[in-house]
C-alpha cells in the first residue's frame, strides 16, 4: 500500500502540471527588465563577471544563438547562486517567471530534437566481466586484470570517458587467452615439478624452509600456482615442526581460500621432513592460491626456558594432470560444439563457430567475419589434416573473438535497418538493466524482428532477474558514491568500530534497499523518505537500534530514529566525510548534486579553501569555520546554499553514528537558501518530502537517463525529463514507471512515433 503523503504528492504534482500551463509567461519586454533590474548590476557593460554581458546583446536572439549559455542562466537562477548575495535581492516569484520564461523558449527551441543514446562505446570493467561470465557459461574475476576505467557525469559508463590505451588492449589479450583456456579444456600431459619454499611467500624465510609462527590466514605460507588443464593433481607436502606443549603441531591445507585438509605433523626439527599427499581436482585450469595456515600455536616461557611450537614448510611436489573424459568438457562446448567436438563436421565445426560469433558479437555475425574466424581455426591446427587438433583451433578462434573490437565496443546507433535496430536495442537494454549481454529470450525476439513490439513486457522480466542487481550495484553504487566505500578508510583511532566489516555492512544496506525499492516497485520517493531500512547486528549496534541478531540482514524500521531515507544511511555520511572529521560542506554537496538537482557551479579562481581541520574537531567548530569563510562573498554564493544541508546532519558522525545528546545540544537551526528553517533530521525528512519531492523524481529521471544513455545531458534535454518525471508522478511514482519512461526516451529505437510503448505493465 502507497503512503497517503505520495498520493497526495502525486495529485499536488498533476495539479502543478495544470497550473503552468494556465500561468502566462514574460513577454521579451517585461523579461528585459528582469533581466536590467537583477542581473545588470554585475553582468552589464564594465561589469561583466564570468564573461556575460546582457546589456549588449539582445536576449531574444542571444538565447537561439547561444541556449548553452542561456540553459545556464536558468540553472543558476533556479538554483540561487544568482543573482549574487551581494546584489539587489530578487523575490521567489521574480525569479519562478524569469526562469520559466527562459526554460519555456528552450524547450520551444528543442522541439523536434529526440535524445539518443552513445552509439558506441566500450565495454567499461564490469560489463566485459559479466559478458564473458554469462558468454562462456563460468564464474571469474576477469577484471580484477584490466586497469581501472575513468568515470564521467558521475558514472564509468560514459562513452567519452571509456577511452582505449596499448596497456588496456594488452590486458584484454590476457583475458581472452585465460578465458579460452577456460572455455575448451585442453589435453595436457602429465608432469611433475617441485616449489620449494624459496618460492612462496608468508611465514619468515630460512632459505631451504619457511617458519610459520602464529594462527590464521595472515600468517600462512602461500603461492599462486599455474595449472596448466583441468584434472586432477597429486601434491606432496613436506613439513616438520618446531614442537612444544602437549600435542603435535597440526597444519591445514586452503585451495583458493577452501579448506581442504588439516595434518598432524609428527617430525620435529632437524628430523626428516614428513611428507603428506594430498589430491585436488582442478576444474579450471589457471593460477590457483595454495595455502598452508598453522592451527595450533603454543608459546610459553618457564624456569627451564622458552616452550615455542611453530610449524616448518619445506616444499611441496605436483604431479598431474590425471584427466579423464569429464575434464575435457565445459558448458561452452556443449552449448556450440557439443560433448566431441573433435567427431563434428567441418560444417557443423563453421556452424559453431557461427553460432558464438553471433553472441559474442550480439548480432548476426557476417559471412566475411565467420570466413576470417574459419581460417583462424584451420591455421591453428584445426584444418583437415594429420595429428589435427580440434581444441587448438577453438582456443584461437576464441582469442580472436574476445580481441574484436566487435565484442569490446557496444554498437547501438540508431540505423536504418529495423532488424540490426533490434539488436542495438536488445544490447542497449541489456547492459543498461544487467550490465551484461543480451540473454536467449532477448537475442531471439531481435531475430525474430519482435522485441520492438514487446518492449515494455521484456523491460518489466528484465526488472524481475537477479542479474537486475547490477543496477544497485553499478548504478545506485555510484550514484551514491556506495562504491567509494572500497577505498575510503575512516581514522580508526577516532572512529574504533569503522573497520572493513562495518563498511561493507554499510554497502549492503544501501544495496539491499535499493533492490526492495525495485523489488517490491516501491516508489522512488522511499528513496528520500523511507522509515525502514536494512540491517544486520553489527550495523544495527552502530546505529542503536535494538532487536537484530545474527550476521543476516533483515528490514527494519527507523520510524523511532531521526534517519529516513538514503542520506542518512551510514554509507552516505561516511563517503561524504573525511577520513577524520565529518564535512557539512562534502554532505551539503552531496545533497544538492544527488537528491534536488541543484549542483553547485565549479569554485571560482584563487578562493581559498578551509582549513585543514586535524583530528577530531566539535560540530560548532566546524559552524564558525564555514561561517568566516562564507564572509567572503565569491565564497557565499555556493556555500550559502551548500552549507546549510550539510550543518542539518551534523547530528551524525563521520561514520554515521547518532551523536550524543550532549554533542546534538549545540546544533542549531540553520536556514536554507529558500528560507526554509531547518533544526533536525526529521525536519529535512519533512522539507524533502514537502518541497523537494518534484526536483527530487526530475533529479533521478536524469541520472538514470545519463546511466542509460552513456553520455551527458544538456538543456535539449530537458523536456525527455520532464516527460519522464511526469509519467513516474502518473504512476504513482514507481519503480518500474521511472526505468519504463528512460527506455522510452533514451533507448535507441527507429522511430519513436510510429511505436507504442506503454509506460505501464503489461
Amino acid at each position: 500500500m502507497l503512503h497517503p503523503n505520495y498520493l497526495l504528492i502525486g495529485l499536488l504534482w498533476l495539479l502543478a502540471i495544470d497550473c503552468k500551463a494556465e500561468q502566462a509567461l514574460l513577454t521579451w519586454e517585461a523579461t528585459d527588465r528582469a533581466l536590467n533590474l537583477y542581473c545588470y548590476e554585475c553582468h552589464g557593460g564594465f561589469s561583466t563577471d564570468a564573461g556575460l554581458d546582457l546589456i549588449n546583446i539582445d536576449p531574444r536572439a542571444d538565447l537561439v544563438a547561444q541556449p548553452e549559455r542561456w540553459a545556464e542562466v536558468a540553472h543558476a537562477l533556479r538554483t540561487h547562486y544568482m543573482p549574487h548575495p551581494d546584489g539587489r535581492e530578487m523575490p521567489q516569484e521574480a525569479r519562478q517567471q524569469l526562469v520559466r520564461k527562459i526554460e519555456s523558449e528552450l524547450v520551444l527551441l528543442a522541439a523536434d530534437y529526440q535524445p539518443t543514446s552513445a552509439s558506441l562505446r566500450r565495454l567499461n570493467r564490469v560489463e566485459f566481466n559479466n559478458s564473458l561470465n554469462d558468454l562462456f557459461f563460468i564464474e571469474g574475476d576477469w577484471a580484477s586484470a584490466l586497469p581501472a576505467d575513468d568515470a564521467g557525469y558521475g558514472f564509468d559508463n560514459i562513452a567519452a570517458a571509456l577511452t582505449v590505451s596499448p596497456l588496456l588492449m594488452e590486458r584484454y589479450f590476457d583475458v581472452a587467452a585465460s578465458v579460452a583456456g577456460v572455455a575448451v579444456p585442453q589435453r595436457w600431459p602429465q608432469q611433475e615439478w617441485q616449489l620449494g619454499a624459496g618460492e612462496w611467500t608468508g611465514g619468515h624465510n630460512r632459505g631451504s624452509s619457511r617458519v610459520i609462527v602464529a594462527n590464521g590466514a595472515r600468517h600462512a605460507v602461500k603461492q599462486r600456482v599455474f595449472f596448466p588443464a583441468n584434472g586432477r593433481y597429486d601434491l606432496q607436502f613436506a613439513l616438520s615442526a618446531e614442537q612444544a606443549g602437549s600435542e603435535k603441531a597440526r597444519a591445514a591445507f586452503y585451495l583458493d581460500g577452501q579448506a581442504v585438509a588439516e595434518y598432524e605433523v609428527s617430525a620435529a626439527k632437524g628430523d626428516a621432513a614428513e611428507v603428506f599427499e594430498q589430491s585436488i581436482s582442478i576444474q579450471r585450469a589457471g593460477e590457483h592460491l595454495l595455502e598452508l595456515r598453522f592451527l595450533n600455536d603454543y608459546y610459553q616461557q618457564d624456569a627451564t626456558g622458552k616452550l615455542d611450537r611453530n610449524l616448518i614448510f619445506h616444499h611441496v611436489r605436483l604431479l598431474g594432470p590425471e584427466q579423464s573424459s569429464e575434464d575435457l568438457q565445459s558448458l561452452f562446448l556443449d552449448r556450440h560444439f557439443g560433448s566431441q567436438p573433435e567427431l563434428l563436421s567441418r560444417q557443423k565445426m563453421r556452424d559453431g563457430i557461427h553460432r558464438f560469433a553471433s553472441r559474442a558479437y550480439r548480432r548476426p555475425a557476417l559471412v566475411e567475419e565467420v570466413d576470417a574466424l574459419w581460417r583462424v581455426f584451420q591455421a591453428n591446427d584445426g584444418g583437415n589434416r594429420e595429428g589435427r587438433d580440434v581444441r587448438n583451433g577453438l582456443y584461437a578462434v576464441i582469442d580472436a573473438v574476445l580481441s574484436s573490437p566487435s565484442f569490446l565496443f557496444r554498437f547501438e546507433g540508431q540505423v536504418d535497418s529495423m532488424r540490426e535496430d533490434s539488436f542495438a536495442l536488445a544490447s542497449w537494454l541489456s547492459y543498461f538493466l544487467w550490465s551484461s549481454m543480451p540473454d536467449d529470450r532477448l537475442f531471439e525476439l531481435a531475430l525474430r524482428r519482435q522485441l520492438h513490439e514487446n518492449l515494455a513486457s521484456e523491460v518489466t522480466r528484465m526488472l524481475a532477474d537477479p542479474k537486475v542487481i547490477a543496477l544497485a550495484q553499478n548504478f545506485a553504487g555510484q550514484w551514491w558514491r556506495i562504491r567509494d566505500l572500497e577505498v575510503h578508510q575512516p581514522d580508526l583511532s577516532i572512529y574504533k568500530n569503522a573497520n572493513r566489516k562495518l563498511l561493507q555492512a554499510m554497502r549492503e544496506e544501501t544495496e539491499q534497499f535499493f533492490m526492495y525499492v525495485l523489488e517490491h516497485d516501491r516508489p522512488v520517493l522511499d528513496f528520500l523518505n523511507a522509515d525502514y531500512t536494512f540491517a544486520n547486528q553489527l550495523l544495527a549496534e552502530h546505529y542503536g537500534i535494538s532487536g537484530v541478531r545474527g550476521a543476516d540482514f533483515r528490514k527494519v524500521s527507523i520510524a523511532d530514529t531521526p534517519r529516513r531515507g538514503v542520506w542518512a544511511q551510514g554509507g552516505v555520511l561516511t563517503v561524504s566525510s573525511y577520513p577524520n572529521h565529518t564535512s557539512p560542506v562534502l554532505r551539503g554537496q552531496w545533497i544538492l548534486e544527488n537528491l534536488i538537482g541543484l549542483a553547485p557551479p565549479p569554485p571560482p579562481d584563487n578562493i581559498p579553501s578551509l582549513p585543514n581541520t586535524e583530528g577530531r574537531p566539535d560540530p560548532s567548530d566546524l559552524r564558525v569555520s564555514l561561517a568566516q569563510h562564507r564572509a567572503n562573498p565569491n565564497c557565499a554564493s555556493c556555500h550559502d546554499i551548500m552549507d546549510p544541508f550539510g550543518l542539518a546532519l551534523e547530528h551524525f558522525d563521520g561514520v554515521g553514528r547518532l551523536r550524543s545528546p550532549k554533542e546534538r545540544k549545540e546544533l542549531t537551526e540553520e536556514t536554507l537558501f529558500d528560507g526554509a528553517r531547518i533544526a533536525s533530521p526529521i525536519e529535512l525528512a519533512q522539507y524533502f518530502e514537502q518541497q523537494r519531492s518534484g526536483d527530487f523524481v526530475r533529479n533521478v529521471a536524469g541520472k538514470l537517463a545519463i546511466y542509460a544513455a552513456g553520455r551527458g545531458l544538456d538543456w535539449r534535454d530537458d523536456a525527455a525529463l520532464q516527460r519522464i518525471a511526469d509519467a513516474t508522478a502518473a504512476q504513482d511514482f514507481r519503480f518500474s514507471a521511472l526505468v519504463q519512461a528512460v527506455v522510452k526516451e533514451f533507448a535507441p529505437l527507429p522511430n519513436r512515433n510510429m511505436l507504442s510503448i506503454s509506460h505501464h505493465a503489461p
